[in-house]
């Protein structure tokens, strides 16, 4: 095996790691920002229904 080949199955396992590690993020992300969406709404229902 030359040394390349050995950088490249060091280097692989990091990437892979980054990826999910991305992933992870880009859902929690949404996942926070339906939550913010969801309270505004509901904010902004009862405020309606209050001036209704």
């Amino acid at each position: 095996m030359s040394h390349s080949e050995t950088e490249y199955k060091l280097k692989s396992p990091d990437e892979k790691d980054t990826h999910r590690m991305l992933a992870n993020l880009a859902a929690a992300v949404i996942i926070g920002f339906g939550r913010l969406a969801h309270g505004i709404f509901k904010f902004i229902f009862s405020l309606l229904r209050t001036i209704a």
